[in-house]
């Protein structure tokens, strides 16, 4: 160990190193005549050196084994010139914030248990306040360029002199060391910044925008989350902007649910991030704060609940939190007519992908879902969860049937009837349902007048869809009521004879639990999600064919007892779906990915959040020569998604 007395002012200090020297001989103290500064000190010694060097700074203080984890991280790859630990107050390795000093006493008798996080982290440039410089390392890059003067960014310089030798700095996140900080150089210091600053960014122009990038990552930020985690803190912001208000109303938007339900039944942190004035009501009531994207770096968790835009997967790849992603749509994945146009599926295909490769963990609706995402989207299965989303049972119970009634009656319905509850994308398969309804309408022989049957949902616009297509398509006896409110559809959905869901793709199978939890049969498809949702509480449609779903649609109509057994089932099967526990199952999926992030998306988020920066820049510098691009559609810019494509498949291909 060499101790160096940079001419210290302090009287006591003399006799303190010599006390020490005198207990610990193994202690060679040198002396500088006059003061010389941190460059030329720190360069005495390391020109004393046999091996590595660590220079630690006079106002730290060391834990337990850091100095064998430092040089084990040091040592882990060819390729690593320096190593910084996390500390108190170290700018880029500072805990439980980043880059803000914090007392070290509210992290000194704290067990962080730092031995779940990964090992290290690249980093554009290392701190000085304990920096282990490898002896292979100084060979090659030489010592600290005393152009630096006294101090400051003498280990910027020479990190930038080690990048450019293929040499990385990284931070050690199981090693921790105590820094007081901000001592030296008294009132000289922001002088001395400001000048050697200016002469770091002359040599190396791209110092700045480095910093800035990795400050701008995730990766920055796995240590200071974590440690934050390990305080007792855990905050998260669930997305809502693409929620509609009618359903954040009723309760009938996952998104708004879980993020009521995580504010009711757990102690983590809840907000919501894209919140618009009118959702106010909805949030206000259970005292749920909206962020702004400026707020965004102080939370650990951002949770996006499907995509919907490139400007969701831009903003979904751009958070410095740790990522979780639900509801992915593999319909729109699977099939152009499910989208507007060709480029949409390509671009919806291409954002699923990235932000799938991109998360760090995906919450699946069912089992059936979860094979499906892992298959489609080469996703390991360890980063997908299986959560099931509540149902508002209570909400489905409660029952004024005389108001019912009216709604239904001022819409023109009369009688008995079945219900469909959805949109009329072509997997819906309504085409089935309506010659399956006249099948039915055909034979039946009473008693009464034949059921009716009732379409409720918006128009998807896509590829195979009915609703728009004018009322005059309608075979007798079918009633489309167009979008209701969230209340409207409740009244017919418990008035009804039965739901008649014949779905040939479903992730989860929300509306079959719905009808289930307001006491009315089910019929749905045997396909997807459905059995492992719907159980042994519903008729089921195998054979996709019209005459068998005309059978079960006249089964229900006719035996009363089979549509009492239907009901009793169906409302003890729902019991299973609760927001309390899918609250409780998210929330410890949270504290999972603060604790253990995985290092491979992290890496995958921060290369495809480049690649749609740098699409963007690109097509933004060309269109004076190449025309006008695509639009996102919402203002916020010009992208070349074919150029964005054929990027994410080249590095796809590569990876």
């Amino acid at each position: 160990m060499i101790v160096i007395d940079d001419a210290s002012p302090d009287p006591a200090m003399q006799p303190m190193l010599q006390s020490l020297c005198a207990d610990h001989p193994e202690i060679l103290l040198l002396r500088n005549e006059e003061n010389l500064g941190f460059v030329r000190s720190a360069n005495r010694g390391i020109a004393l050196r046999q091996h590595d060097v660590v220079l630690l700074n006079s106002d730290t203080l060391v834990t337990h084994g850091w100095l064998m984890e430092t040089l084990e991280v040091a040592y882990s790859s060819d390729r690593i010139g320096s190593v910084v630990p996390l500390s108190n107050n170290g700018a880029f390795c500072s805990v439980p914030d980043y880059c803000q000093a914090a007392d070290a006493h509210q992290l000194l008798d704290r067990d962080l248990k730092l031995d779940r996080l990964p090992r290290w982290t690249v980093l554009p440039t290392a701190v000085g306040f304990c920096l282990l410089m490898k002896h292979t390392a100084l060979n090659m890059v030489g010592a600290f360029d005393q152009a630096f003067g006294r101090g400051y960014n003498e280990e910027n310089d020479w990190c930038m002199r080690a990048q450019s030798m293929g040499l990385d700095a990284v931070r050690a996140n199981r090693a921790m060391v105590y820094h007081l900080g901000a001592v030296s150089f008294g009132d000289e210091r922001a002088e001395l910044n400001a000048r050697t600053a200016r002469l770091l960014v002359n040599r190396f122009p791209y110092f700045t925008p480095q910093v800035n990038a990795f400050s701008s990552t995730a990766e920055s930020r796995v240590s200071s989350q974590y440690v934050k985690h390990r305080l007792g803190r855990l905050s998260a912001a669930v997305n809502v902007r693409a929620a509609r208000l009618e359903q954040a109303d009723a309760g009938g938007s996952d998104a708004f649910a879980l993020a009521m339900a995580l504010r009711q039944h757990t102690d983590i942190q809840i907000s919501a991030f894209g919140a618009l004035p009118e959702h106010g009501a909805v949030l206000n009531q259970p005292g749920i704060p909206r962020l702004t994207s400026n707020q965004l770096e102080e939370i650990q968790i951002f949770h996006q609940p499907g995509l919907l835009s490139l400007d969701d997967l831009n903003i979904f790849l751009s958070v410095t939190s740790q990522t979780v992603i639900s509801d992915l749509d593999l319909i729109a994945w699977r099939t152009p007519s499910a989208h507007g146009s060709f480029d949409d599926f390509e671009r919806y295909r291409a954002s699923c992908f990235a932000a799938a490769q991109s998360a760090q963990a995906i919450i699946a609706p069912s089992n059936y879902a979860k094979s499906e995402i892992s298959s489609e989207l080469h996703v390991s299965s360890d980063r997908i969860r299986t959560i099931y989303p509540g149902i508002d049972a209570a909400r489905f119970e409660q029952r004024d049937q005389m108001w019912n009634r009216i709604q239904i009656e001022n819409r023109g319905v009369r009688g008995l009837y079945f219900l469909y509850l959805g949109p009329d994308a072509a997997h819906k398969n309504l085409k089935l349902l309506l010659a399956s309804y006249a099948l039915f309408r055909h034979r039946f022989q009473g008693p009464g007048e034949s059921p009716s049957l009732v379409l409720i949902g918006r128009p998807s616009g896509t590829l195979g869809s009915l609703y728009g297509l004018g009322s005059d398509i309608w075979p007798v006896g079918v009633h489309y009521l167009g979008d209701l409110t969230a209340d409207e559809c409740r009244a017919f959905l418990q008035e009804s004879l039965a739901l008649v869901h014949p779905a040939a793709h479903e992730p989860f199978g929300r509306t079959v639990l719905e009808a289930m939890a307001a006491g009315t049969p089910a019929i749905c498809a045997k396909s997807g999600a459905l059995p492992e949702t719907a159980h042994d509480a519903a008729l089921y449609i195998e054979e996709f064919s019209i005459e068998e779903v005309a059978r079960l649609m006249a089964s229900v109509a006719s035996s009363a007892a089979l549509r009492l057994q239907l009901i009793e089932r169906g409302r003890e099967r729902v019991k299973s779906f609760t927001w309390k526990t899918a609250a409780m199952d998210t929330a410890q999926l949270y504290r999972e990915v603060v604790d253990r992030p995985s290092v491979e998306s992290l890496f995958q988020r921060r290369m495809f959040a480049t690649l749609l920066r740098s699409a963007k820049s690109d097509t933004k510098s060309s269109l004076p020569e190449e025309g006008v691009a695509l639009s996102s559609g919402n203002g916020s810019g010009a992208w070349d998604f074919e150029k964005i494509r054929r990027r994410l498949l080249t590095w796809r291909a590569r990876s």
